[in-house]
Formats: C-alpha cells, sequence, structure tokens
C-alpha cells in the first residue's frame, strides 16, 4: 500500500471514529473511571519505586536473555515441555498448527493472548479446520462481532453492555439482556461445556521463569487456568522478552499490573505452571505442553540501545489508558494489534504495519504515557527515535528537508519568517490567518492559524521599560511562538518580573528551542539547535533560566544532555543552565512579590488550562491557580488536565482530533460559567483560542502572563 494511500485510509478511520458519539462516550467515562481508580489504588503505594525496581529486573533479564532462554528451555524440558524457539510469526503458526495435526485436535479454547494476535492465530487454526473459541468474555464477544481487541486488556471497551448483549442475542446466546452479570452468566453457560469438550488449549503468558521453566499468566475471569488445566494438549504462546530468573522477580511487576491496567489492586488470578499435568486422561493418552517462544522482531530490538527500553512493557495499556488521542479514536484507530503508546512502536518492529509511519504521527507528544508506565519503557522517545528512523530512511519530503537545513541557521530562519509576514496579509484578519488557502489545509481541516506579529519579541524589547540591575537576575528563553506570533505575552511577562526587581536578561542569539525538528524525527536539526542556543547562553551570569512557553523549557531541560553526550563543553555549559530552569507561573509565586491588593477583581470567573509539558515534564502548575485567584474568581474544573489538542505539528496533521480535544475542553468551561480561560503556554493558548473563535464560543483564552498584568492597579 502506497504512503498516500495508507494516509487517506487512516484519516477515513479517524473521521468515522470520531464521528462515532457512542465511542466516544463510552472512552471519556472510560478515561475518568480509570483515573479515578488508578489514584485510589496507587494511595500509598511508592509507585516511583517500585517501577524503578521493575524497570531495573526487566533490564537484568533483557541482559541475560540468552542464558535465561536455554536455562528454561532445559528447566521446563525436565518437567515434560517441549519449548520451541520460533524466529516469527510463520514458524510460530506453524508450531502450533504442527501440533495439533499431531493429536488430532479439532477444537481449541483459547485465553487472552496479544501474542497470538500478533502472529494472526486464529485464522491460521480456522483455516486449518479448527474451531476456536475465545474464552475471555472480551475476547469472547469481539469474536462473535468479527472485530480486533481494542485495548491490550480490555479487548471490548469500545462497546456498551447493550450492543454486548445485542451480539450475544444474535448469535443464538439467551439471557444476556438487562446487565453486566446477565452478560457474565450468559457467557458461562456457553462457555463452560466447551472447556472440557477441547482437544486443545491456548494461553499466553506474562511470566517465563528460567530457574523452574515454570509458567504464569495473570487473568480476572479464571478462564486462563480452565484452559491450562482441562484440554490434553495445552500450547503456551509468549514473546522472548517475558523471561525472567526466578519468582522473586515477578513480585513488583504484580504489585504494578493490575494497578496500572485497571486500577485493580491485584489480579483475580494468578495461574503457574511447571511442565505437561502429570495426571493421565482417561483414554490413556499422555499430556502434551508445548511453550512457544517467540521472537518475531525482538531480538532486533534487544539489540538495539535506542529501542530495547520498549522490551520492559507489561502490557498493562496503561499509556493507552491516559492517552487523549485514544480517549478519542480508540484502539482500532490507535494501534495495529498492540494498542496506545507502545503499540505504535511494537506495530512497526513486530508486526511490519504498514500503517506504521502514519500512526506513529497520530501522537501528541503530550508525555501522560511516560508519566504512568510501570516499567519506564518511555514509549515517547521510542516514536520519536522510530519517527527520526523513518525520515532518515526515506520517509520525509521535500518541505521536511527544508525546514531541517532552515531551523538550525538563525539569520535564515528569521528572513524567511519575515517574507512570511509579508505574505499573510491577505489572509489575516482579527490576529489569525482565516480562510486559508486549500494548499495549506489538509482535506479542509484546519482553517484558522495565527497570524506571525508584526514585529518580534527582539524587536519590541528595547522598547519595554525595565529595571537595569536588579535583586536578582533571570535569562529568558523567547521560544518560536513568543518571538513571532504572541511576542505581546512575553512582553507582558517580563514587565511583571522587572516590576518584582528581577533583571531580565535577554540573549539575542537564541533561536527555535529544537522541539519542532525532534517532534518530525529530524534529529539533526534539533541537535544543531541546541548548539546554537547553549552557545547563545554561553557566558550569562543569572540566579534563574525561565520560558513563558514549558514545552520548550521541558524540552531542552529533557533532551539537551542528551544530544551534548559527546560534546563536554556544551554539556558542563548546559548543566549549569539546566538547574537554574524554573517555569514562569512557579518563578513568579517564587520572586513575583505579588498579592491580591494589587489586583483589581472583577466579578468573573477564570477557569485554568494545565499544559502538559508544564505539568509532565517540568513538574510544576498544580499551584499557578494560586495565581488566578489573585486577580478572580478561580473556577475549578474537570478537564483542567485535559490535552487541549495542540501538540504542535500534531494540529496540522490531525486537525479534527485536536479540534474535538478543545471543543471539548471549552463546551465544559462555558457550561460551567468560565468567561476567560488562563493557560502558561502560547501554543494551548493559541490552539483554545483559535478553536473558540471558530466555535463562536464567547470565551477569553489569556496567557497567565497578560492575565496577571492586564489586571493589575495603576499606579500614580
Amino acid at each position: 500500500m502506497s504512503p498516500s494511500s495508507t494516509w487517506k485510509d487512516y484519516r477515513r478511520k479517524v473521521s468515522g471514529a470520531l464521528a462515532d458519539q457512542r465511542l466516544r462516550e463510552v472512552l471519556g467515562r472510560f478515561a475518568g473511571d480509570y483515573a479515578r481508580s488508578r489514584e485510589e489504588v496507587f494511595r500509598g503505594v511508592d509507585f516511583s519505586r517500585l517501577r524503578d525496581e521493575v524497570s531495573e529486573i526487566k533490564d537484568r533479564a533483557l541482559d541475560d536473555n540468552a542464558r535465561l532462554l536455554r536455562r528454561f528451555a532445559s528447566e521446563a524440558g525436565k518437567r515434560g515441555a517441549e519449548v520451541i524457539l520460533a524466529r516469527d510469526a510463520a514458524e510460530a503458526r506453524e508450531a502450533i498448527l504442527r501440533t495439533a495435526r499431531e493429536n488430532e485436535v479439532r477444537s481449541a479454547v483459547k485465553s487472552k493472548s496479544m501474542t497470538a494476535e500478533e502472529i494472526a492465530l486464529n485464522p491460521a487454526l480456522e483455516a486449518a479446520g479448527i474451531k476456536v473459541t475465545e474464552t475471555d468474555l472480551g475476547e469472547f464477544l469481539i469474536q462473535l462481532r468479527g472485530e480486533a481487541p481494542s485495548h491490550m486488556v480490555l479487548p471490548a471497551i469500545h462497546l456498551s453492555r447493550f450492543q454486548a448483549a445485542q451480539s450475544f442475542r444474535e448469535a443464538g446466546i439467551p439471557g444476556a439482556e438487562g446487565s453486566v452479570e446477565n452478560l457474565v452468566r450468559a457467557a458461562r453457560r456457553r462457555l463452560r461445556p466447551l472447556f472440557f469438550q477441547a482437544d486443545m488449549g491456548i494461553t499466553g503468558a506474562n511470566f517465563l521463569l528460567a530457574s523452574s521453566g515454570a509458567v504464569g499468566v495473570c487473568s480476572n475471569e479464571g478462564n486462563a487456568r480452565l484452559c491450562l488445566s482441562l484440554p490434553r494438549v495445552n500450547v503456551i504462546l509468549a514473546g522472548l522478552d517475558k523471561l525472567l530468573d526466578g519468582p522473586e522477580d515477578c513480585l513488583p511487576i504484580l504489585e504494578l499490573l493490575a494497578r496500572s491496567a485497571t486500577g485493580q489492586r491485584i489480579n483475580g488470578y494468578v495461574t503457574w505452571t511447571a511442565g505437561a499435568l502429570p495426571a493421565a486422561p482417561a483414554d490413556g493418552k499422555r499430556r502434551i505442553l508445548k511453550i512457544i517462544i517467540l521472537d518475531n522482531g525482538r531480538g532486533a530490538l534487544l539489540k538495539d540501545p535506542a529501542t530495547r527500553p520498549i522490551l520492559r512493557c507489561l502490557r498493562c495499556g496503561a499509556c493507552a489508558n491516559v492517552c487523549p488521542v485514544y480517549r478519542l479514536v480508540g484502539g482500532h484507530v490507535m494501534g495495529d494489534v498492540y494498542i496506545g503508546a507502545v503499540g505504535l512502536v511494537l506495530s512497526r518492529y513486530l508486526n511490519g504495519s504498514d500503517r506504521s509511519p502514519v500512526l506513529q504521527d497520530n501522537c501528541l507528544a503530550c508525555g501522560a504515557c511516560r508519566e504512568v508506565c510501570p516499567a519506564k519503557c518511555d514509549p515517547l522517545r521510542a516514536i520519536l527515535e522510530v519517527r527520526r528512523r523513518g525520515r532518515e530512511s526515506g520517509g520525509g519530503s521535500p518541505g521536511l528537508e527544508l525546514f531541517s537545513l532552515v531551523l538550525p541557521r538563525r539569520p535564515l530562519f528569521r528572513g524567511l519568517l519575515r517574507l512570511a509576514r509579508g505574505l499573510q496579509a491577505p489572509y489575516a484578519f482579527g490576529g489569525g490567518i482565516r480562510h486559508l488557502p486549500l494548499a495549506f489545509a489538509r482535506d479542509g481541516g484546519l482553517r484558522s492559524l495565527p497570524a506571525l506579529a508584526e514585529k518580534t519579541f527582539s524587536e519590541i524589547l528595547p522598547s519595554l521599560e525595565l529595571v537595569g540591575a536588579g535583586r536578582i537576575s533571570c535569562a529568558v528563553f523567547s521560544g518560536c511562538a513568543h518571538e513571532f506570533v504572541l511576542p505581546g505575552e512575553l512582553a507582558a511577562g517580563v514587565r511583571l518580573l522587572s516590576r518584582a526587581g528581577v533583571q531580565v536578561l535577554h540573549p539575542r542569539k537564541q533561536g527555535c528551542c529544537g522541539l519542532p525538528a525532534a517532534a518530525l524525527g529530524l534529529e539533526g536539526a534539533a541537535r544543531a539547535a541546541a548548539r546554537q542556543n547553549v552557545d547563545a547562553f554561553r557566558g550569562v551570569d543569572c540566579d534563574y533560566l525561565t520560558s513563558l512557553c514549558p514545552s520548550c523549557a521541558s524540552y531542552m531541560r529533557e533532551e539537551y544532555p542528551r544530544f551534548f553526550a559527546d560534546d563536554p563543553e556544551r554539556l558542563e555549559i548546559w548543566s549549569a543552565l539546566s538547574r537554574k530552569i524554573i517555569d514562569f507561573g512557579s518563578l513568579l509565586l517564587r520572586e513575583g512579590n505579588l498579592r491580591g491588593e494589587l489586583f483589581v477583581r472583577g466579578g468573573e470567573r477564570a477557569a485554568y488550562h494545565s499544559p502538559c509539558h508544564l505539568r509532565l515534564g517540568l513538574k510544576a502548575g498544580a499551584s499557578h491557580v494560586d495565581l488566578i485567584e489573585l486577580a478572580a474568581a478561580y473556577l475549578r474544573t474537570p478537564l483542567e488536565n485535559a490535552c487541549c489538542g495542540f501538540g504542535g505539528c500534531f494540529s496540522l496533521k490531525f486537525p479534527e482530533e485536536s479540534r474535538a480535544m478543545a471543543e471539548e475542553k471549552l463546551a465544559d468551561y462555558q457550561r460551567r460559567g468560565a468567561a476567560v480561560v488562563v493557560s502558561d503556554c502560547p501554543g494551548c493558548v493559541m490552539r483554545l483560542r483559535g478553536a473558540a473563535r471558530e466555535m463562536g464560543r464567547p470565551l477569553r483564552v489569556e496567557h497567565t502572563a497578560v492575565f496577571l498584568e492586564s489586571r493589575l492597579k495603576k499606579t500614580p
């Protein structure tokens, strides 16, 4: 399939999911329920310590993977099991089909297994004349409907109980209407006899223990235990990454797995089996246990330092549970076999999806996934790495190549923006560019962009009346949005700091932070931008380093040390500077000397939008509502922390998704009586302000700096 047809097909799926109001309601309700449950079950649990421990356990096992595989095969063999290493999906399917042929298997029961989905096992068994029945309730339901899982743990999360009951009714399964309990009873009545009749039981595995050859399977319904114990022939299918040393390695994982996956304290069932069960069936035939250990790209991931951490993945689905994109469109759009942020990476390496480049672009890079991952996989960094490799292997465009050349060249970059400022005139209106030419609006989905300002912040700065020497000094990184589009916001922030006696330093040769290039997979341009900025701040003596754009500050603090790993001089300069980074709101609270009596308080109510990179990247923002309360009545809203949908280039590539996120927030703000929405990020301000204008909503959207300065009492 060509890239263009893949893109068009994917966009149609996105549009279809966004138009499905019932799906939006189901996923939105799940996201809220999960957040509350997760908060409850992690209360009193040291999540940070446990996930450090889990990541260390997984890393040790990955380091020792070859030895663990040999020992597991030996120990399992001693206990009557046969261990088969399958290099790819075809070998795994053939090993299972061969086992079925040798044992005259005609029917099989199967518990939920994403690895089985990965190798397309069910279609292969059915093509061989073997009737396969999924026994996990969710999997059974989507099997009836002919659908794929939409979540790694909750495969039917996209369906309501009414749809489930209808599917049961259409399949001739009575008694499912009325409640979830009735659904469960109806499924149990249908499935229970099949466990006794089946010739083969198939399960996945959560743990393969080398010390004993034991296999651990976690489930909530007990069906995996029945699949393992009742049929005479058993097949366990698991990836290389499930190998661990001994049972002590499983305990920290079990503490986090269910909490992260579904907000439970522990799985309902943790079943262990070591070798073929010794009891002989009534017909006298011996029991068979085949353990298929699958490579299928895992070996390559294991050897690659940049992508290897993704093999720590526990398949809990937490990255999907908190993902703003998944919440909108679900797993049938955001994934291909594997779902969520980790699925965007695994889809490329484990099942070679031809949608892989498009899937990886459908990521906001908000960082929510890395915050909740119980194994510290850092799927966001892996996604950016996959994008980079895609661009380097020919997945770029002439426009991207031009952008990568221009971005780090400050005079050229600024010159082209000056040219664009003149060319935008026919389309600029009221601070925005309206009615974009179709060439600039993908499929007509984006119709409004902020206009470039008449003067840059650097051009405005000399006219600002600032204190000379202050009691403390603060270097300011402006960033592209405040330098070229919204310089008035940065000017307001600088005046607030100066008013508090802070000497503001603004190195003139600074440029773009490099985040847009990194998000597009243009690693070379991102590195060049980092070098340019460190050189611009070389020799700057300051107490603080701030930016009114938390995306810039978070990205620079997180990524610049990696860029300078082989450049000790710049690394030393940046290490000293990065220790001084503070977000603008926190700086105002600490040094701004702001008090309520300094402000004119009106009767309007002000809501807050918490930017993702402020909250998740800089670990700040929780106290910023204190700034709002100085000048207005603060209105707390349930969607305060929900993503606005900006995501830089994301809002250009997926304008429908971006708009849907912004519209949901704005509708909630207006419904609750907000007159103004305050945020600390210029990108969020642009996204929400533009959406409010497009929707005709009477909401003002202001940066925190503008909100505060505009409400200060005039001094004589």
